[in-house]
C-alpha cells in the first residue's frame, strides 16, 4: 500500500483532465453534493451534451462525498483515487492469500500491480475513479464469498453486496459473478466437506446474488430506458461501425494488444480511438493469428499438464476482459488503459503463481529477477503518470506518442484553441480531418472546432463554411446551431443568433445554457419579464450555471427588485466555492450602494 501510494503521490499536485470535466466538474450532484442521492435515478454524464447510457451512481456518490469535503479541489480527488487504488492492492494480496499462495509471492503478485505503469489512466486521471471503486468491490465480493464457504449467512449477504456496489460503480462488475463460478467449479475435490458438492457453495449464496442483480437490472433499465444500442461516435470506437465479423476480429487484435501492454508496458497512450488501432479485417491479421495462438497454446498446456492453476488464470483473465472487449457487443471505446485494470489484477495472481514456482526452483534469481521487474515498472509508471498533469501536456504526448489517432489530433486541437492557440489548433484539426472518412457525420464533431477556433481569429466564413456541410446533413444537430449562433454572436448579428437559440430550445427545451443566452436577449430588446422567467428557469435547470443566477441578479437589480436580487446573490454565495465566492461578495456589496 505504501509503494502504490508513493508512486502515484505526484498526481495530488495535478489538476483536472480529460473526462474529469463532463464526470465531475459538470455533473450537478458534485456541483451540489447535497442532491447526491438524485444520483442514483440519473445517468452519469447528466448535465453535458453526452447521453451516454451508463448508470454508475456510486462513483458519482464517491465525487459528491469528495466534493462536500474538500470542495472543488483537485487534489482531494486525486487523494481519493490514490487511496483506493493502495486499498486494491491490499485486497488483492489477501486474495493471493486466500487462493494459496505463498505470502511472497502473494506480495510480489500486489507489488507487481502496485507499480504496473498500465494502470496511471485508472490512477492519475479522477474519472477513472470507477474502474478503481470496481475493482474494489470485485475483489472484496469474491473474498467474502471464499469466507462464506463455510456457512456463514452473514458473509454471503456482505458478498452479494459488495457484488451489488461493484455493478452500481460500473457494469463490467459483472465479472465478480464469473469470478465466483470459476474458482468453486476448480475447487479440488479433497477441499470439499465430506457429502459435499462442489456447487454447494455456489448455491448458497445464488439466492442473495440474483436478488442483487435483478435489482440492479430493474433499477438500471429505468433509469436507462431504451435498451437499444446506443450510437457510437467513429472516432470513440471505428470498429463499432465495421461489419460484425470485423468489429470481432479487431477485438481479438486489440484482447493481444491490451495482454502485450502488460508484459511490456512500452509507447502507453491516453487514447486507441480511429486510426490509432488499425481494423483488422481478416482471420490472417498477424495480430489475430498471434492472440489465437497464446490463447490456445496456453489452454492447451493446461490441459496436458492438468495445470489448474494456469487454466484458472487464462478463463479468469478472458472474464475480466469480455465485457470491454467489443467480441460481444460494441462499447463505447475500442480500447484504453483504463479498461485493463481489472484484467491485469488476474495477471498479476498469475504472475505471483509463476514466481512461486520459480522460488522453489531457483530461489534466489528469482527473487533478483522479480525485484529488478518492480522497479522498472515503477520507473515507468512515475514517469508515465506525468502525462496527466493538465490537459495540454496529456494530448501533446498522445499526439506525440500515436501520430495517426484523429481523436487525439482533435483533442489537443481543443485545448489549444481554450489555451488561446487558435491557429496551432487549426493545424491539427486539419491533420484529424484527413485521418478520417469523407462522411459529414464522422466528420461533424472536427468541422464544429474548426469553426470555433476560426471565429476565435475573427474569420467567419470560415467559420460558417465549416459548418455548413454539417447543418446540411442534420438540420436538428443541437450543437451545430449552438456554434452557429456563437459565430452570428461574434459577427453581431445577435437577432441570427437569437432564431438559432431558438431553433436549439425547441429541439432540447431543458438546454439551461442557451435559455439563458436567450433571456439576455430578450432583456436587452426590452421582454424584461420574459427574460427574468428565462434566468429563473435555467437556474432551475441547472443550478450550477453561475451566468444565469448572476444575469438574474443584475436583471432584478435593474428593475429595482434590490431585495429580491440579494437573495439570488446570497443562494449563489452558498453553492460557491471560495474562489468564486468574492465575485458574488461583491455584487452584493454593489447592491448596497456607496
Amino acid at each position: 500500500m505504501l509503494v502504490a501510494v508513493a508512486v502515484y503521490a505526484p498526481s495530488l499536485g495535478y489538476g483536472f483532465v480529460y473526462d474529469d470535466a463532463a464526470e465531475v466538474l459538470a455533473s450537478p450532484f458534485v456541483r451540489a453534493p447535497e442532491r447526491v442521492w438524485e444520483a442514483f435515478a440519473h445517468r452519469i454524464w447528466l448535465g453535458t451534451d453526452v447521453d451516454a447510457p451508463m448508470y454508475r451512481p456510486l462513483t458519482t456518490a464517491s465525487f459528491a462525498l469528495t466534493a462536500a469535503v474538500a470542495g472543488l479541489d483537485p487534489a482531494a480527488f486525486h487523494l481519493g483515487n490514490v487511496l483506493l487504488h493502495a486499498v486494491v492492492c491490499l485486497l488483492l494480496f489477501a486474495l493471493g492469500l486466500r487462493l494459496g499462495l505463498p505470502s511472497r509471492a502473494a506480495g510480489l503478485a500486489a507489488l507487481w500491480f502496485a507499480v504496473h505503469p498500465v494502470h496511471v489512466e485508472a490512477v492519475a486521471n479522477v474519472a477513472g475513479r470507477k474502474d478503481l471503486l470496481m475493482t474494489a468491490f470485485v475483489l472484496a465480493a469474491v473474498l467474502l464469498h471464499l469466507a462464506a464457504r463455510g456457512g456463514g449467512f452473514g458473509l454471503r449477504a456482505a458478498s452479494a453486496g459488495a457484488f451489488g456496489l461493484a455493478l452500481l460503480s460500473k457494469e463490467s462488475g459483472v465479472v465478480a459473478l464469473a469470478f465466483v463460478v470459476l474458482l468453486e467449479g476448480s475447487r479440488p475435490r479433497g477441499e470439499l466437506p465430506p457429502g459435499q458438492r462442489r456447487v454447494g457453495p455456489l448455491l448458497q449464496s445464488a439466492g442473495w446474488w440474483a436478488v442483487v442483480a435483478v435489482a440492479y437490472g430493474l433499477g438500471r433499465a429505468h433509469v436507462i430506458g431504451d435498451l437499444a444500442l446506443p450510437h457510437i461516435p467513429f472516432m470513440e470506437n471505428p470498429a463499432a461501425h465495421a461489419p460484425p465479423l470485423e468489429r470481432m476480429l479487431t477485438a481479438l487484435a486489440v484482447l493481444g494488444q491490451g495482454a502485450l501492454l502488460l508484459l511490456v508496458p512500452w509507447r502507453l497512450s491516453a487514447d486507441y480511438g480511429a486510426q490509432a488501432i488499425a481494423l483488422a479485417t481478416s482471420a490472417a491479421d498477424p495480430r489475430v493469428l498471434a492472440t489465437v495462438l497464446v490463447v490456445f497454446a496456453t489452454a492447451t498446456w493446461a490441459a496436458l499438464r492438468r495445470d489448474t492453476w494456469v487454466a484458472l488464470a487464462l478463463l479468469a483473465y478472458l472474464a475480466a476482459v469480455l465485457p470491454t472487449s467489443n467480441l460481444l457487443l460494441p462499447i463505447g471505446t475500442l480500447f484504453g488503459e483504463r479498461l485493463l485494470y481489472l484484467p491485469s489484477a488476474v495477471f498479476a495472481l498469475a504472475v505471483g503463481g509463476l514466481f512461486a514456482r520459480a522460488e522453489r526452483w531457483a530461489p534466489r534469481p528469482a527473487r533478483a529477477t522479480a525485484s529488478c521487474v518492480v522497479v522498472a515498472l515503477a520507473v515507468v509508471a512515475v514517469v508515465s503518470e506525468r502525462r496527466w498533469r493538465d490537459d495540454l501536456t496529456l494530448f501533446t504526448a498522445t499526439v506525440a506518442t500515436v501520430p495517426s489517432s484523429a481523436k487525439a489530433q482533435h483533442l489537443l486541437g481543443n485545448v489549444l484553441v481554450r489555451a488561446g492557440r487558435p491557429e496551432e489548433a487549426l493545424a491539427h484539426f486539419a491533420r484529424a480531418l484527413a485521418l478520417l472518412p469523407e462522411r459529414v457525420e464522422v466528420r461533424a464533431r472536427v468541422l464544429r472546432s474548426v469553426a470555433v477556433a476560426s471565429t476565435r481569429l475573427g474569420r467567419y466564413a470560415d467559420a460558417r463554411a465549416a459548418l455548413a456541410p454539417v447543418l446540411a446533413a442534420a438540420p436538428d444537430d443541437v450543437a451545430t446551431l449552438r456554434e452557429l449562433a456563437e459565430v452570428a454572436l461574434a459577427e453581431g448579428e445577435v437577432d441570427e443568433a437569437a432564431g438559432h437559440w431558438t431553433q436549439v430550445l425547441a429541439l432540447a427545451p431543458n438546454d439551461a445554457a442557451t435559455l439563458g443566452n436567450l433571456a439576455t436577449w430578450n432583456f436587452q430588446r426590452g421582454a424584461q419579464s420574459l427574460a427574468l422567467e428565462q434566468w429563473k428557469q435555467a437556474t432551475r435547470l441547472d443550478p450550477t450555471l453561475r451566468s444565469a443566477w448572476l444575469n438574474l441578479a443584475a436583471g432584478l437589480a435593474a428593475s429595482g427588485d434590490v431585495a429580491e436580487a440579494r437573495r439570488v446573490l446570497e443562494a449563489l454565495a452558498a453553492r460557491s466555492s471560495e474562489g468564486e465566492r468574492a465575485e458574488v461578495v461583491r455584487r452584493l456589496e454593489q447592491l448596497e450602494g456607496p
